[in-house]
């Protein structure tokens, strides 16, 4: 009988059954890898360790499972039972030495033959060492006649070879062309390797597949051009992460640049020589197609993130979206793509309103917008649009909206179609929503492709017993998803409370610090009891509210002032002009000239006039 202690030992080495996990192809990634028992697309099988700390696969598909001795007769190795006789044949003292490695062939032929019982053997990728021109790896791609694609690996060993990748870190392949070459495109796959080869475009990939691009040895592409083309699917994607990681961290990193394989029009999981294929024989066609797609690839690293907002901006993807207001448009220039902007304000000074207007003046402009309500319902909100967009703010009374039936329904009748079609956008909240919930709503909204995300008012979320986490975590989030998608997102939040008609500065704003320092910009609503007369262009004119830009990281009109007024009649704002006042130098000059009264006597209202914020 064989040695039971021996037997044990083996499996429960580790190191042995990665090995043999490795050499079946398996995508493995912590406790969970693809199943070499069936066409496994996404990985279904687990890695245990039993009770007697043996190493186990577990598929919860297809209900089979193995240790090491069975992964490796699924390789193609010695029945299990002759594995185990040939552990109780060797000498006693290799028996307390390191597990057994795997078989040894003498020649790669055997090794194909052993592989036949796989499947058919469809392609064999030879891994050649350019100085010694001694091929250190040879990748078998076999098609089993019931299941999906599979790989084997092969490496020399004393004696001969064995199916086992060769020790860490692996090469890459066509290292001699890569080597030769000025600028290589890293692919996934040997088979994209060839086929970008017969359009006379070097390429190279790491062995193993996706996921393991940290064990490959990255260095013949130090200091080239290198062009990224992942697979279309997501393992692709991190997959060509991963190898961006790995090439900036070389001394000399090359130049690198990535394909979009969304532009290229192809399936799921689609790829170079998927693309090339589209093409037949028309190797011309396919040749100039290809480079084309090279040629567009976007350029990745520091440099590339600057000249992508550059490219961005002439292309006019990336513009400042209007507010209704230009002036205010002009000094902000808040709503730039991928910005938080806060709004804050006391209650009842007219931010609803403010944001109401603004996001039906987006909507009408053709701009995707999404509102989340967190006070009232949606028939409360769109009320409130009827009656700006009628220019009728009785529309909001109930004693105005009994005495005059016939003018209420003909005002509604006219503008039914345009609340239909903004009502779609504003989602109010049953239930009180916690901070977490607002901002999955936030990246949701940003996903399904919204331009101008607002939520008013922000401070009506639930928060934790730390709050400040909460706000901090929510300002995380809100900034990434904007930044991810191209957004702009709004915030109506309070002043702290006791703060109200006190003060004007960043450290009134509820909520703690993270809206101050992770906001992009930061405007103020004031609302005026006693309407203030001022001067624009030699005349009168009265304003009873002013918005006051505490922060314009985007715009040149930090620490202006806009005069404003709410005209009650239409629910609606006016812009009249822009505060004009003397420059403060001091280091404090934002905290103390938020502080001060903003309706000094000197201070005067100029359309023209430059914004005069402190920097």
């Amino acid at each position: 009988m064989p040695d039971r202690e021996r037997i044990d030992s083996i499996r429960r080495d580790r190191d042995a059954f990665d090995a043999a996990l490795l050499a079946l192809g398996s995508r493995a990634k912590g406790k969970s890898a693809s199943c070499p028992w069936h066409d496994d697309q996404d990985p279904s099988a687990s890695i245990l360790e039993s009770a007697d700390g043996a190493w186990r696969l577990h598929c919860h598909v297809c209900n089979r499972s193995g240790d090491v001795f069975d992964l490796r007769e699924q390789g193609g190795g010695a029945p299990i039972a002759d594995q185990l006789r040939a552990l109780n044949d060797e000498p006693r003292r290799d028996r307390m030495s390191a597990p057994t490695p795997p078989m040894v062939f003498s020649t790669l032929t055997e090794i194909t033959a052993s592989l036949a019982g796989i499947g058919r053997i469809e392609d064999r990728f030879e891994y050649t060492n350019p100085a010694t021109l001694v091929v250190g790896l040879v990748v078998y791609r076999i098609q089993p006649a019931d299941g999906k694609k599979t790989f084997r690996q092969a490496s020399p060993c004393a004696g001969g070879w064995r199916l086992e990748a060769p020790p860490k870190p692996w090469p890459l392949y066509n290292r001699a062309r890569v080597l030769a070459a000025g600028r290589v495109v890293v692919v996934e796959g040997e088979k994209c390797v060839h086929a970008l080869h017969s359009l006379g475009i070097v390429a190279t990939t790491s062995p193993c597949g996706a996921g393991k691009a940290e064990h490959a040895d990255w260095s013949p592409l130090s200091g080239k051009d290198v062009i990224l083309w992942p697979d279309h699917d997501d393992p692709g994607a991190k997959h060509m992460a991963d190898v961006q990681r790995m090439l900036d961290a070389l001394p000399n990193p090359p130049r690198l640049s990535i394909v979009d394989p969304v532009t290229l029009g192809l399936a799921a999981k689609g790829d170079a020589a998927d693309l090339i294929l589209t093409f037949g024989g028309d190797r011309l066609q396919a040749s100039n197609v290809v480079n084309e797609f090279i040629e567009d690839a976007r350029p990745l690293g520091a440099s590339g993130d600057v000249e992508r907002l550059l490219e961005d901006a002439i292309a006019g993807r990336r513009k400042v979206i209007p507010w209704p207001w230009p002036m205010l448009t002009a000094l902000s220039r808040s709503l730039l793509p991928g910005t938080v902007t806060v709004l804050c304000g006391d209650p009842g000074c007219g931010k609803s309103f403010f944001l109401l207007e603004a996001a039906a003046a987006w909507h009408s402009m053709g701009e995707s917008v999404a509102l989340l309500e967190m006070e009232e319902d949606r028939a409360y909100h769109l009320r409130r649009v009827l009656a700006q967009q009628a220019h009728k703010g009785a529309l909001f009374d109930e004693a105005w909206t009994a005495g005059h039936p016939a003018e209420v329904r003909e005002l509604f009748a006219r503008h039914r179609s345009f609340l239909d079609e903004f009502g779609r956008k504003i989602f109010d909240c049953p239930k009180a929503m916690t901070m977490a919930e607002v901002a999955t709503w936030v990246e949701n909204r940003a996903a399904a492709g919204a331009r101008l995300i607002i939520v008013d008012p922000l401070t009506a979320a639930i928060t934790g017993e730390k709050s400040w986490s909460d706000d901090h975590n929510f300002m995380l989030r809100a900034k990434d998803a904007a930044k991810k998608f191209g957004a702009s997102v709004l915030l109506a939040i309070h002043p702290k409370k006791g703060n109200k008609g006190r003060t004007l500065g960043l450290d009134d704003i509820a909520g703690g610090a993270a809206y101050q320092r992770l906001a992009q910009s930061i405007l103020w609503l004031e609302s005026h009891s006693v309407p203030k007369s001022v001067m624009i262009d030699g005349r009168h004119v009265e304003v009873n509210r002013s918005i006051a830009i505490l922060k314009a990281r985007n715009g040149p009109g930090h620490g202006a002032r806009i005069g404003f007024s709410f005209e009650g009649h239409a629910l609606r704002f006016a812009e009249r002009g822009i505060i004009e006042r003397s420059r403060v130098t001091s280091a404090d000059s934002v905290r103390k000239h938020h502080g001060h009264s903003p309706w000094d006597d000197e201070d005067k209202f100029d359309p023209k006039a430059r914004a005069g914020g402190d920097e």
